[in-house]
């Protein structure tokens, strides 16, 4: 995974609903409403009602139960984390956290912005 870039901004989905989670067999995808989406195959947690559960690690899936009740969510607003890291909040308290690692391979596509992390 290439490190957060500097210039890193998710400014456009804040207010944007999440739509849909597709599970294919070594990807998640987010569908927000419009044209956006993030491609997932590095480490994606989420964070609600006082628990935290990784749903997607570079080993493979863990608690895919942890995705109920995603679709419908607005995003409130997002944050850089870390060299490797970026998340986002949602209505309810809910938070996604996408964490990559060091490698030969993106961890994240950002749609329609074409950011790779």
């Amino acid at each position: 995974m290439k490190p957060v870039p500097d210039n890193f901004t998710l400014e456009a989905l804040v207010g944007q609903r999440v739509e849909q989670i597709r599970i294919g067999i070594h990807q998640l995808t987010i569908v927000f409403e419009g044209e956006y989406r993030i491609d997932c195959w590095g480490g994606v947690t989420v964070e609600s009602r006082g628990k935290a559960g990784a749903v997607m690690t570079d080993d493979g899936w863990g608690d895919l139960s942890m995705l109920r009740g995603l679709a419908g969510l607005t995003v409130v607003s997002w944050k850089v984390e870390g060299s490797h890291e970026f998340s986002i909040a949602l209505t309810g308290g809910t938070r996604l956290r996408f964490q990559g690692e060091s490698g030969p391979h993106e961890d994240f596509y950002i749609h329609p912005q074409a950011v790779v992390i």
